[in-house]
């Protein structure tokens, strides 16, 4: 019983001195720079020539994305994690494609595609620009007799109603 008592003891003295060195800084971490270097290492290893020139852009693009904060960003980074050549493309695409969206008009298409794709504004855009075609062509081609079987089954998913209806 007793040993078992100084065991207990001895551990949480052993953890209590661990969590001391560790907050004063006795263990160093691994910096962003530690990561990027570990990353093109492993995507590089032998050609130190490609290594430097993907740390070099790898740290460019860190430094860009410093400019950026929010929602757009917070997404990318969760779905490209440490390549930051990777996040700031899709934070630039992500932004511009955000600004076109916003200025589009606000009708049922650009309501249908939010809802598909909630803040990908990148297929946001995409989605909305063959919706508009597809509504186009099937409005400036076929009748509305022949729309409505199509309409029915497919509402205003205008991609659908035109493939329903040229098959």
């Amino acid at each position: 019983m007793k040993s078992l008592s100084v065991r207990r003891r001895l551990r949480v003295m052993f953890f209590a001195a661990l969590s001391a060195l560790v907050s004063l800084g006795a263990f160093p971490t691994r910096t962003k720079a530690d990561v990027i270097t570990e990353m093109c290492r492993q995507k590089w290893s032998g050609d130190m020539e490609m290594v430097e020139y993907c740390t070099e852009n790898q740290r460019a693009a860190r430094q860009e994305l410093s400019r950026y904060s929010g929602m757009i960003k917070r997404n990318c980074e969760n779905k490209w994690g440490n390549n930051f050549e990777m996040v700031l493309y899709c934070v630039e695409n992500q932004t511009a494609a955000k600004k076109t969206t916003d200025s589009s008009p606000k009708d049922e298409i650009d309501q249908f595609c939010r809802n598909k794709w909630g803040q990908n504004y990148e297929m946001i855009e995409y989605c909305s620009d063959n919706q508009r075609k597809a509504k186009e062509n099937v409005l400036g081609r076929f009748s509305q007799s022949q729309r409505n079987r199509c309409e029915r089954k497919w509402g205003i998913n205008y991609e659908m109603v035109e493939y329903c209806l040229e098959n």
